[in-house]
């Protein structure tokens, strides 16, 4: 997955092993250094998207090429 997406199939990942999320953007401080969206492209989206829906699909909470390997 590229930059773009990590944040959301992490997300998606907490939730599948049953953390809840929280909205709050208008509620706290935050600091985001502007830069160029390189990732910015219909294929980057679509391969995305892909890798998102098929987290959803099977549940799945494991990174499978994380810190820790299984």
């Amino acid at each position: 997955m590229q930059y773009g997406g990590l944040d959301r199939e992490l997300g998606e990942r907490l939730y599948n092993h049953g953390l809840k999320g929280k909205q709050v953007r208008y509620s706290v401080n935050c600091l985001h250094l502007d830069h160029p969206r390189a990732y910015d492209n219909p294929e980057t989206w679509k391969k995305n998207y892909a890798i998102r829906n098929d987290v959803k699909r099977t549940g799945r909470f494991w990174a499978e090429n994380g810190i820790v390997k299984p």
